[in-house]
């Protein structure tokens, strides 16, 4: 017996929760490897008295087999389930928009656009003026600003 106040397996599951409990702030499924291989010497020794050695030569194993044949599964499971799923400002890229002030021909000077009801500074390409209430494509976020083309499909914007 490891301690006085609990036995053997005991010890085990009580080992295998807390490394479940860490797991939960770190990435990767490692410590979670850790924790499962804790069931095999918490079996063992529930129905058996087996020294110490004998319960580390089990963890060790079942670690081992745990980290090369379930971890690899669970991390392609998981990263399969991953949506390439757009958002915030990324996810207006090939939306349509209105000018609400003049985009300048000259790059370092931009306009105004509008996109689903918000104002957003733009900048439209180089030599080319688009005016007020010309209809337009987004094309690119930088940063807190849009590079837009003028939307040749449609000649009134979706604002």
């Amino acid at each position: 017996m490891m301690f006085d106040l609990l036995t053997d397996w005991q010890l085990w599951v009580v080992l295998g929760f807390a490394l479940l409990i860490v797991e939960m702030f770190t990435p990767g499924f490692v410590l979670a490897c850790f924790a499962l291989a804790c069931v095999p010497p918490a079996v063992m020794t529930y129905f058996g008295d087996f020294e110490l050695r004998t319960q580390l030569v089990a963890f060790g194993i079942a670690t081992l087999l745990i980290f090369f044949f379930m971890r690899p599964a669970v991390l392609r499971f998981l990263s399969n389930r991953k949506e390439s799923r757009t958002s915030n400002a990324e996810a207006l890229v090939g939306r349509k928009g209105i000018v609400v002030k003049t985009i300048s021909a000259n790059s370092t000077r931009g306009g105004y656009v509008k996109v689903d009801g918000k104002t957003w500074w733009a900048f439209g390409p180089e030599g080319i003026e688009i005016g007020e209430g010309a209809a337009i494509v987004i094309e690119k976020v930088r940063g807190a600003s849009l590079e837009v083309r003028l939307d040749e499909s449609d000649s009134s914007g979706d604002a």
